[in-house]
């Protein structure tokens, strides 16, 4: 079911569905527009009926908080063991509850791992790396602030690719204020984020 545009409702339906008596075990949801609707999804997995096993629910347009809380009720769940948050760059919260879930430890600490490489490989000025793609991921102002900060010690990216995240005004500003300076930059696309007016400021 992924890049399907399925939103919060949508995907609430389809837990209600798997946890009428049926045998679905597996459901990936990654890549749709789920939102932070998540309130139904919260009280379907705490439910005792639900079925699933694995449920994948990475670059849908929610934010650190709402991510926070459904690995938070995750713990709960007796059946779920493994919980996938996709591919952003994890929040503290995040991985604490994740890291108490059966199954998604692993997930959980390679995605901050990840993120934490990137940024140091960038930071440290690598020569190969000249285009960075992190779109649909999830990226929050937090994990931005920390792109920027390596930035400001970057003078070979040229390409930079957030489009689909969860950006708002101040991770763009922080984009901002690192990007004057950089030598090489060429292309920065934010495309489909949270940013107002006050961010480009």
């Amino acid at each position: 079911m992924r890049q399907n545009h399925i939103n919060g409702k949508g995907a609430a339906a389809l837990l209600r569905g798997a946890s009428a008596g049926g045998s679905l075990t597996v459901l990936h949801l990654d890549h749709n527009w789920i939102g932070n609707e998540g309130a139904d999804l919260r009280n379907l997995l705490r439910g005792t009926d639900c079925p699933l096993e694995q449920l994948t629910l990475g670059a849908n347009h929610m934010s650190p908080e709402a991510l926070g809380e459904l690995a938070e009720v995750a713990q709960e769940n007796c059946v779920l063991r493994v919980l996938d948050l996709g591919p952003c760059p994890m929040e503290a919260t995040i991985v604490k509850h994740l890291n108490k879930t059966r199954g998604a430890r692993a997930i959980a600490t390679a995605q901050a791992l990840e993120w934490r490489a990137l940024c140091e490989s960038i930071a440290g000025d690598d020569p190969t790396l000249v285009e960075v793609s992190r779109e649909f991921q999830g990226c929050s102002d937090h994990a931005v602030r920390q792109l920027a900060d390596a930035l400001r010690h970057n003078t070979c990216v040229k390409y930079l690719y957030l489009n689909g995240n969860l950006i708002a005004d101040k991770g763009a500003s922080a984009l901002a204020e690192a990007i004057t300076n950089h030598p090489a930059l060429e292309v920065l696309t934010l495309d489909d984020n949270r940013i107002t007016g006050k961010g480009g400021r």
